[in-house]
């Protein structure tokens, strides 16, 4: 059974996201494009060239990808000049789904891991989501459904807004279906579905329409999967009907393809032919290929009796199409590359581990040191017949804040990373706030443990006097 173009609706995700990225949007205006343009024609070597020179190569690459391929490789050649490693990262994940487009799957993954490793390496999140959809994408025409489900799922994980969320349920859902899971996917559609419907106006008419057509487009493959053709119809027309709302081609083919598999089940060659037809035509609108190889693997076998001529036409369009994309060379590339990144997360998972263990034994040392410095200065206090100094009091309870400061940094330092994005300012904020407040606490104990000295001493001292 082949697969949905499910590709083309990862990338316009993704392109929204870059977008975000560089304040520009996929329905730019050509008044965009020129201010754009002016910014490049100035010819400087600064951050700003290499993001308006990304921002015109993302606008071209749904309608043009040599002209992208040219932006996007000027921006990397400028970003690789000015030192500009994020830059360069985004542009390359760009040249990334170019490449894919034209089916040249091993050198996109290739690309794409560098992508995520920099990613990973600036602790950039949203670049690491746009490469690990990518990713789950090309691992969708590639048959591998599980792999595909490991990335997508690994980007929800790490995604925070709603709408980023929301398609990453799509996706999840997708691929459970894809596994013949439908029952376990349907959850993922119904979260998806309530995001969609609680999108407030700040989000746009436009992208309430486009969520809310994807969520009942999954209902709508969940039930073509459960056997239930009838409601995964209505929820097809359903879902249709809010896409057709906007200039929506590349989520439509998704849900034509699904329209058409569904009445190829339910043996309506007709009607399944012209939905296949129609999910071709987007597929030629936007020159995806792998979306044009699997509607005429489908129309081939649906032509095969009645119309024989046009079967093998369709075949023929197959065969090419199918050599250029799945050859036994470009097969070992990418099994090479799946394997290599596979040993790559298993070191960063391993490494993730030792780092904990050591923070766990860190900690264990910071509690024990907190509690001997701690006793010496209970012993100090409470011990009878000594005579003991404040500054030596003063001394150890400045040891124990810090130790005691040490001990909550180490334990709430995970924590704060993943909260503040790496980000050392945040960081830094964060333990002064948290300074702030133990530095009154200490004073108090300090004053407390003084006084009760100075009343030890002085009893000690009328005892001696005695």
């Amino acid at each position: 059974m082949t697969k949905p173009a499910l590709s083309h609706w990862i990338k316009e995700f993704i392109l929204i996201s870059i977008f975000s990225l560089f304040q520009a949007h996929v329905q730019a205006q050509q008044s965009e494009m020129d201010s754009l343009k002016a910014i490049i024609s100035k010819n400087k070597k600064n951050s700003e060239t290499v993001d308006a020179l990304t921002s015109v190569g993302t606008l071209y690459s749904l309608t043009d990808i040599n002209k992208s391929n040219i932006y996007l490789k000027s921006a990397v050649r400028i970003g690789q000049q000015i030192n500009e490693p994020e830059g360069v990262a985004w542009a390359e994940e760009l040249l990334a789904i170019n490449q894919s487009y034209i089916g040249n799957y091993s050198k996109a993954i290739e690309m794409l891991l560098k992508t995520l490793k920099t990613g990973e390496q600036l602790k950039k999140i949203p670049l690491q989501r746009a490469c690990l959809l990518d990713l789950c994408y090309i691992y969708d025409d590639l048959e591998d459904y599980s792999k595909g489900f490991y990335y997508s799922d690994k980007a929800y994980h790490i995604s925070k807004s709603k709408i980023i969320k929301s398609s990453c349920l799509h996706i999840n859902g997708y691929f459970l279906c894809k596994m013949n899971r439908p029952d376990k996917a349907l959850p993922y559609f119904e979260k998806e579905l309530n995001i969609a419907k609680n999108l407030s106006k700040k989000e746009g008419i436009s992208m309430k329409n486009q969520k809310l057509g994807y969520a009942y487009t999954g209902f709508g493959m969940a039930y073509s999967y459960k056997g239930n053709y009838e409601n995964a119809l209505l929820f097809f027309r359903k879902g249709e009907a809010y896409l057709l709302k906007g200039d929506y081609d590349v989520p439509l083919i998704e849900n034509y393809y699904y329209t058409a598999l569904t009445y190829k089940k339910m043996k309506e060659k007709d009607s399944s032919i012209f939905y296949y037809k129609m999910a071709l035509e987007q597929s030629v609108k936007i020159n995806y290929v792998k979306g044009k190889l699997d509607c005429y693997k489908e129309l081939a076998n649906l032509n095969s009796e009645a119309n024989p001529v046009m079967a093998v036409h369709y075949f023929k369009l197959t065969q090419k199409l199918n050599d250029s994309l799945f050859n036994y060379k470009k097969k070992s590339e990418i099994q090479a590359l799946t394997l290599n990144e596979e040993e790559r997360q298993e070191e960063i998972i391993k490494k993730q581990k030792e780092e904990a263990e050591i923070r766990k034994q860190n900690i264990q040392y910071a509690l024990i040191a907190l509690g001997l410095v701690t006793f010496v200065i209970f012993i100090l206090i409470f011990s009878r017949g000594l005579i003991k100094s404040t500054k030596v009091i003063k001394f150890f309870g400045i040891i124990a804040l810090l130790i005691l400061f040490e001990f909550i940094n180490l334990l709430i330092h995970p924590f704060l990373e993943k909260i503040t994005h790496h980000s050392p300012i945040l960081m830094l904020l964060a333990l002064v706030s948290i300074a702030f407040l133990i530095v009154p606490l200490h004073h108090k104990l300090e004053k407390w443990a003084v006084e009760k000295l100075i009343e030890r001493n002085k009893i000690s001292r009328l005892k001696t006097s005695q």
